[in-house]
């Protein structure tokens, strides 16, 4: 279902709102992003984030000329820690109806239902809602239905209509030459991006972080013999409806 806007901007009038093109970790539908210093500190729960703080105080003092993350990294306030054992208690409560990632100091929360979302945040103390920053969700019912099939949403229709992410991993030489080969030999059938033919290419046999375009999804047949595990996910393209 669409956003609801209303509930957002009353929330924190300066929230940004984005579009969802494709689902999130291929599950979820909508995600939250918050400003939250010293996020990282969530991930050690068997330490107090006092406990925690007055470390990174300490490092900060010893680390003369040193790391550039430690010199950088911004110090808690009382208040940054009220709100981290907030929302650390949220995750708790929410853990079977959200998904966390911490990249500090900010925070995306995942879910499958708005609703969740709106029960979260919900329960955020009023001095802390400017910490909201953006929300991400389908912009109708009909792209949510989309993104529900499976789609991925382009706003133009495309030459290529689907994008194949490989399946990280190691492989041998010779099958990466193998596959590169093939996907050269079917000409305009595929595009190949440069970081995508790079890794296919060079005598490292690890390959993370690739994709390509097909037009049609017959072609991966013969991959899937050449390396049955090569293939990851592939994503249809649709044109968002007007």
């Amino acid at each position: 279902m669409p956003m609801d806007t209303l509930f957002w901007t009353k929330l924190n009038p300066d929230i940004a709102f984005k579009k969802v093109t494709r689902r999130f970790y291929n599950q979820y539908y909508y995600k939250l992003e918050i400003n939250a210093v010293c996020a990282s500190f969530l991930r050690n729960p068997d330490q107090s984030l006092q406990t925690q703080a007055i470390n990174m105080s300490h490092r900060r003092s010893q680390n003369f000329g040193g790391s550039w993350r430690v010199r950088n990294q911004q110090l808690p306030n009382a208040d940054d820690l009220r709100f981290l054992d907030m929302i650390g208690k949220l995750i708790f409560e929410f853990h079977d109806r959200i998904k966390v990632r911490i990249e500090d100091p900010y925070m995306q929360i995942y879910a499958v239902a708005e609703s969740d979302l709106l029960d979260f945040v919900s329960k955020i103390d009023y001095e802390f809602h400017k910490n909201i920053k953006i929300i991400h969700g389908p912009g109708t019912s009909d792209e949510f239905d989309l993104l529900a099939k499976g789609y991925t949403i382009r706003a133009e229709p495309q030459e290529y209509g689907y994008r194949v992410a490989v399946k990280e991993g190691r492989y041998s030489r010779e099958t990466k030459q193998q596959i590169l080969g093939y996907l050269r030999n079917i000409g305009d059938e595929a595009k190949l991006p440069r970081h995508f033919v790079e890794n296919m290419d060079r005598s490292f046999d690890s390959v993370w972080n690739c994709y390509f375009y097909i037009k049609d999804p017959g072609v991966l047949t013969m991959l899937r013999l050449i390396s049955p595990g090569f293939i990851g996910r592939v994503e249809e393209f649709c044109v968002s409806p007007k």
